[in-house]
Parts: structure tokens; C-alpha cells; sequence
């Protein structure tokens, strides 16, 4: 219980603290459904008691704490703040954690006279933080401020520019990082705004960290560590951009040869067939979330909307139909998914790599590609639609991988499974 002591000093012990000090302190730092999340950014920042080095509370405490407390209707930073008082500590130890994350508002509520340095009054610059040290043998809490030094703060100007922004997408923007041996890496960057209501940005970062933790593949991209506070990802960096710009030739990129297609289609299969064997439906199979490497390897990303079914017969039934739509299975529409809905999207995503033409075009016959595809008279005329850039290439094999793209983008029950797919397309890399 709080005590009603109504002097404060840095030495006062938190469960000391005034109960109308922490109120104060709860008004301004329990922020919900702003830019941001203030409370959470705190949680993440204290440590396990004084003069640790170790962190209080990881990302999944965080997030029970999240849930119980929103069952109760209770205040998020009143809870922190006694379950700090537990472990003697002091008001100095907290206003620590209120200077890196910059909130002088809360410093001044338990200190008013405190005196907020010119130096620190504006927010911190690349220069005045230390650069990260590269290391890939676990997964990292990252710094609100570490995350800054691997951006040089997030600079928004476009790589060609000499900035750092990669590209930006419905819920977020990545960013080129540098570790300290200028080891490259993938900053994402949620957006706090959330675009609908009942999409859950944290609850998406939290899914994302969950699966890369688990699942390792040369076809997934690495995870190399998370800022929760500021809704980030730390990613491995792939440099040859996704299949969707690459099938473009975006950035005067060479074509892809139908070889490399080929090898592309299989590894992509292989991927998500990884998934599917561990019980996981990514939800968003489409060309812009497969990235490749310099070897033009595959890698698949973004896995915020993935969720995790017991078995490949199962669905999940939601209200909220989030995805791409050219890329959505009909089923989806209604808010039925299962692994069949991922081999639907990778069915499409065949014919973008058969053809090369962007999956919805408002001046092509049909609009999305799955339309215009399905009006060819035979299965012989898919050889007129092949890209042009993909010259030479095999016939046979381009008949059999519209084959196997045909089946993915039937009806849900007469779908290959993903493990099928995968099988067939490695046969044509690897034939008899």
C-alpha cells in the first residue's frame, strides 16, 4: 500500500510515494491508442532492481500484464509502480529511466524542482549513442536509443538519397541499420497509429518476435532482436529487395532469369511449407513478403498476422479480413482461413513470376491477375503470357508450374497441400 508521505527526494523509497503522486504519475504515463505508448516504453526500461543491468519485465511479462490488467480496469503504471517498491526501489532509480525515454513531464511530477539539462531537452542524436555491437547468437531487447544509432534516428530520405529508408508498407516502414562492425541489418518500424481499430499494433510485433523465435529456416528471414517500446523489429538485412520489384526490374535490377524463377518458386514453396509443418498459417503469402538474397535465395517475412491452427484441416473463423485482397482466397472474404488460403496466395504468386505483371493492373482485362488468367482460351496459351524477360526458358516446365498454380487457386477442398506444391516445383529443379 502506498504510503501519504507528502515530501519526495531521489531517496524516497517508491512505496513511500504520495498516492496522489502516483495517480499523477499514472495520468501521464498510461497512454493508450496515442503515438505513444509510454507506460509499456517504461516497463521495458526499468531494471530488475538497483543497479541492475538485467531488465524487470521481458516482452511477454509486458503483455500479461497487459491482459490482466485490462480485465480489472486497473492502472497499468500504478501496478509497476508497487511492484518496484517491493525491490527498495527509490525515486532516483525510476527518474533514470524517465531521462532516457525523455518524459521530464513525469520527472517533474515526482521531482518538481528538478531542472531538466539543455542538453538533454532535445531528443538524442545518432552521434551522442553507442552504435550496437553485432551479435546473432540470441535474441536482443534493443533501446529505444539503439534503435536510433542503428537508423541514424530513423532518417526518413530514400537509400538512393543517402538516408535510410528502404521502402514502407500498410503498418509500417523499414529502415537500414548499421551495427558497430557495419554489419547491415532491417529495422522495422510499426506505425503506433493503427490503421483500423481492431487491428492490434503491439499484439502484432509481439506475434512476430513469438514466431521468428521459434522458427528457423534458410527461406525465413533472422531475427536479430525487437524494441518494444517503440514498436520495432530488428531483422537480418536482404539486399536484393522483394520478388514483386524484382519481376518490375525496379532500381534498373537485372531480370530474372526463368531459371532463377524456377529455383525462386521452390524456395518460397519451401518456406511456407516449413510453416505449415509446424502448425503455422502466415495469412499474407504474397511476391512483396519474399525477399531475396544476393544468391537470389527467397526469404519469407512479415509475420504479423500469422496464427498457429492444430492440424492442416482446421480454420479459423475471425471478423476481421486483413491481407491483400488480390492475393485473398474467396473463402478468406468471409473470414475463413486455413492453410489452404496460404497455398491460394502462393498460387498467385506463381503466375506473377510465370508472366511477370503485377497481380492487379486496373487497365488489364479483368483487373487482378487471377481473372485475366482464368479468360485464356487453353492451358496451351499460358506460353503467350510468359515474361518477356524471362527469355530463354522451358516450356515444359512453364506448363507444368500454370499446372500446379491452376490447382493452388481452385476451390479450398480440391487445393494441393503446401508440402505437394513444394514437391513438384523442386522435381523441376531437380529433374529425374
Amino acid at each position: 500500500m502506498m504510503s501519504t508521505q507528502s515530501t519526495c527526494t531521489p531517496d524516497t523509497l517508491l512505496r513511500k510515494l504520495k498516492l496522489t503522486t502516483v495517480k499523477s504519475l499514472a495520468h501521464v504515463l498510461d497512454v493508450e491508442n496515442e503515438l505513444s505508448c509510454d507506460w509499456r516504453r517504461f516497463a521495458s526500461l526499468v531494471p530488475k532492481r538497483p543497479g541492475s543491468t538485467e531488465m524487470k519485465y521481458d516482452m511477454r511479462k509486458i503483455q500479461y500484464l497487459e491482459h490482466k490488467l485490462k480485465r480489472s480496469g486497473s492502472s497499468p503504471t500504478e501496478s509497476i509502480i508497487q511492484d518496484l517498491g517491493t525491490v527498495n526501489m527509490q525515486v532516483k532509480d525510476i527518474v533514470k529511466v524517465l531521462e532516457i525515454m525523455g518524459h521530464y513531464e513525469a520527472i517533474k511530477i515526482l521531482l518538481p524542482e528538478y531542472s531538466v539539462p539543455t542538453e538533454q531537452a532535445q531528443p538524442d542524436t545518432n552521434h551522442q549513442i553507442a552504435v550496437p555491437e553485432f551479435d546473432d547468437s540470441k535474441i536482443h531487447h534493443f533501446t529505444f536509443q539503439e534503435v536510433i544509432a542503428l537508423t541514424a534516428n530513423f532518417n526518413a530520405a530514400p537509400l538512393l538519397e543517402g538516408g535510410r529508408k528502404i521502402g514502407e508498407g500498410g503498418f509500417g516502414a523499414v529502415f537500414l541499420g548499421y551495427f558497430k562492425n557495419e554489419t547491415k541489418c532491417a529495422v522495422k518500424k510499426l506505425f503506433k497509429e493503427e490503421l483500423n481499430p481492431e487491428v492490434n499494433i503491439l499484439q502484432q510485433l509481439q506475434q512476430e518476435v513469438e514466431t521468428l523465435l521459434h522458427l528457423k529456416h534458410k527461406n525465413l528471414v533472422k531475427i536479430y532482436g525487437y524494441c518494444l517500446e517503440n514498436l520495432c523489429l530488428v531483422l537480418e538485412y536482404i539486399p536484393e529487395g522483394n520478388l514483386c520489384e524484382r519481376l518490375a526490374c525496379e532500381g534498373s535490377k537485372h531480370p530474372l532469369s526463368w531459371k532463377s524463377r524456377v529455383s525462386i518458386a521452390t524456395g518460397s514453396a519451401r518456406g511456407i511449407n516449413f510453416l505449415h509443418n509446424n502448425n503455422y498459417i502466415h495469412r499474407d503469402v504474397k511476391s512483396a513478403n519474399i525477399l531475396l538474397d544476393t544468391d537470389l535465395v527467397p526469404k519469407i517475412v512479415d509475420f504479423g498476422l500469422v496464427r498457429r491452427l492444430p492440424d492442416l484441416k482446421t480454420s479459423q473463423v475471425t471478423s476481421l479480413v486483413i491481407g491483400t485482397n488480390a492475393y485473398l482466397a474467396p473463402e478468406c472474404l468471409a473470414g475463413n482461413f486455413s492453410y489452404k488460403a496460404d497455398v491460394y496466395s502462393f498460387g498467385v504468386v506463381l503466375l506473377e513470376i510465370i508472366t511477370g505483371q503485377r497481380v492487379f493492373d486496373k487497365n488489364r482485362e479483368g483487373g487482378d491477375l487471377v481473372s485475366f488468367i482464368e479468360d485464356l482460351e487453353d492451358d496451351d496459351a499460358i506460353i503467350n503470357e510468359v515474361d518477356k524477360k524471362a527469355y530463354p526458358y522451358d516450356e515444359d516446365q512453364v506448363k507444368k508450374m500454370y499446372d500446379v498454380s491452376s490447382r493452388c487457386i481452385q476451390k479450398k477442398k480440391l487445393r494441393p497441400e503446401m508440402d505437394e506444391v513444394y514437391k513438384e516445383l523442386a522435381a523441376m529443379c531437380n529433374p529425374a
